[in-house]
């Protein structure tokens, strides 16, 4: 084959972007590697808002849905709130796995934007 069939440049982009928004979660589940804490040794913060909207911007012209967790509870991260409605202006379908955790009376208002 030869070095004419490859390629440094990517001509595609997933239809469904996933990235940690999160890297640590609130409960303490013995065997969840996340709640563990083995992974938050590995690999612990939070993605900046800043980082969550670039992906945003590379994503949205070809992709058509934008996850915002991996093994984090996403919603620790504060900032989450406001890449999603960012996501949604951009016309994205977002999804959120979460363990609904939280002791927060308007949680509802802010995953809908309603805050």
């Amino acid at each position: 084959m030869g070095d004419k069939y490859r390629s440094t440049y990517l001509h595609a982009v997933p239809l469904v972007i996933t990235f940690e928004s999160n890297a640590s979660c609130n409960l303490r589940c013995p065997y969840c590697v996340t709640g563990s804490g083995f992974a938050a040794r590995a690999r612990a913060g939070k993605a900046s808002l800043r980082s969550m909207k670039a992906i945003i911007d590379k994503a949205y012209p070809r992709s058509f849905q934008v996850a915002f967790q991996n093994n984090g509870e996403p919603f620790l991260n504060e900032e989450v709130y406001e890449a999603i409605r960012y996501a949604r202006q951009k016309g994205l379908w977002t999804v959120v796995h979460s363990n609904l955790n939280h002791n927060d009376p308007r949680f509802a208002e802010k995953v809908l934007g309603l805050d």
